[in-house]
């Protein structure tokens, strides 16, 4: 009875270490083998062995094992129904073999160096649901075994652990491959996005763009992006670094205007715990983020004066300082600035400092707006309308003259408001063609008022030329649509041009100009 009752702390304490040991690492062999180490320290066993289903060569493999050469455990492989493991796994019940020099069914493929010793084998399957996975089998002692049921009733509780362990692994294993093949994806389609032939354009300005950005991906040197609002600064940053020998590297963008004056410092360089008030960690920067790779400081002309002269000692000693931390940290970062605003008249006015301006300009690349570019307009259009036809299952095109339109609009917002135009004709647009109809600013009224004040005969023929014959426009009919707006907004602001200059998205010097021009009498209609 005293026995029976150890046995039964043994047997309790064995599955309780081989559960710590299943439920707290993710390493498939080491846990296997440390199961083993369990089952020799506790139970006695010679030899130990686990063996698992290879799908591809529809055979056994030892997954892992303690008691035999490593040699031997790389080429040993039963196929199913082979020896007593083989059968084990293919009529999925245990087996024993009292004594394994008596029985004719056992194949000795690890060439026990024991003739001498009496050894009985154990085998029991390990089992998902209904589906044998693999085998659990020991040599032991003949004189070690309580008795040959109790030995495999344990047994079977251990496979059963062993089985969640390894249906655990495999869904770890599964969603690993899945976020690397998601990880290789989004590196190619950045790789791709950002490569020359994402930047979109065939007017000499873009080629110009294009040949500064070959020249200074090779290099490590500081750039600086300049141009208006929505010309596509961060686009030309990524394109810049996802063709240098940093592409593997991060890409870390920071907007200076859209942070507070008080927290920049920590925003770029970091903070130590309880730097300031809400410091309440340790916080690595910017900077730190993109070490090794490159770093994007977008409008750098909003950036305090302070956070400059800081910014001034990084790229001058590629060294840095959280804020509150007692000693430099070395860096290895790439930087490239964009700003939408005049840095000469800024350091005029003393809202930026001379010498970092001088180490920012060392290489500065120009992104023209998109009217001075015109003829890039139906390119921009056609990739936007493509992507956005994807994005919500549409097959819409642009008829002649909605590109007439596009063509002729001013675009203050450049390529980001081009954008945001034809997503919004795509989605009120009922039929298959965007017709010039449904193409209206965020106000509802037509894009007309964006249109240029000096858009002159040699303009149009400009516009022709860029076109091509297929979109020749019918200026009259245009001159009529846009006649028509000005007076239904004049309509709807009682006669206020100011109010109608904003419905018109116009100056109210724009809003005069065309009705003098049109010869609109304001309060006769």
């Amino acid at each position: 009875m005293v026995v029976k009752v150890n046995y039964y702390k043994l047997a309790m304490q064995t599955i309780y270490e081989i559960s710590n040991v299943l439920n707290n690492s993710s390493y498939k062999k080491t846990c296997l083998e440390n199961v083993l180490n369990i089952l020799k320290s506790n139970l006695q066993i010679k030899r130990g062995f686990i063996l698992l289903y290879d799908n591809i060569a529809k055979n056994l493999y030892i997954g892992a094992s303690i008691g035999i050469n490593k040699e031997q455990e790389k080429v040993i492989r039963y196929n199913v129904g082979e020896g007593i493991v083989g059968k084990v796994f293919k009529i999925g019940s245990p087996m024993i073999v009292s004594d394994v020099s008596r029985e004719p069914l056992f194949i000795d493929k690890i060439e026990r160096s024991e003739k001498k010793e009496e050894l009985s084998f154990l085998a029991v399957p390990i089992k998902d649901g209904r589906e044998v996975i693999g085998v659990l089998a020991l040599d032991k002692d003949v004189a070690s075994i309580y008795t040959y049921s109790s030995e495999i009733d344990l047994l079977k509780m251990i496979s059963n652990l062993i089985s969640s362990f390894l249906k655990r692994i495999e869904n770890l294993e599964q969603e690993r491959a899945k976020y690397l093949e998601e990880k290789l994806r989004l590196e190619n389609e950045l790789k791709s996005r950002f490569s020359f032939k994402g930047l979109i354009g065939k007017s000499k300005a873009m080629q110009s763009v294009c040949k500064s950005i070959a020249m200074t991906a090779k290099t490590k040197t500081t750039v600086l992006i300049r141009g208006e609002s929505g010309t596509g600064k961060e686009i030309v940053a990524k394109t810049i670094h996802y063709n240098s020998d940093r592409r593997d590297k991060p890409f870390v963008a920071i907007n200076c205007a859209s942070i507070p004056m008080e927290l920049i410092e920590s925003e770029l360089f970091g903070h130590e715990k309880g730097a300031f008030t809400g410091a309440t960690d340790q916080k690595k920067g910017k900077f730190e983020l993109a070490n090794g790779g490159t770093i994007l400081l977008d409008e750098i002309g909003d950036m305090p004066l302070q956070a400059q002269s800081k910014l001034l000692r990084v790229l001058q000693e590629k060294k840095i300082c959280r804020v509150g931390g007692q000693r430099d940290i070395d860096i290895d970062v790439r930087v490239i600035a964009a700003t939408n605003k005049d840095l000469e008249e800024e350091i005029q006015k003393g809202n930026f400092r001379l010498d970092l301006y001088y180490r920012l300009n060392i290489v500065t690349i120009y992104i023209p707006p998109l009217r001075k570019r015109r003829e890039d307009i139906p390119l921009l259009a056609e990739y936007f309308l493509q992507r956005i036809n994807k994005e919500y299952g549409k097959n819409v095109k642009l008829d002649k003259g909605a590109l007439d339109i596009l063509m002729r609009c001013r675009w203050p917002g450049n390529i980001r408001e081009l954008e945001s135009c034809i997503e919004r004709a795509v989605l009120f647009t009922e039929g298959s063609v965007v017709t010039k109809e449904n193409l209206a600013c965020q106000r509802g009224m037509p894009c007309l008022g964006m249109f240029e004040e000096n858009n002159s005969e040699a303009e149009d023929n400009n516009i022709r030329d860029n076109l091509g014959d297929s979109a020749i426009y019918d200026k009259n009919e245009l001159i009529l649509t846009e006649k028509r707006s000005i007076e239904e907004a004049l309509k709807k602001s009682g006669f206020v041009k100011a109010k109608a200059a904003r419905l018109l998205n116009m100056t109210v010097r724009q809003l005069d100009y065309r009705i003098k021009k049109y010869g609109i009498k304001v309060n006769s209609f």
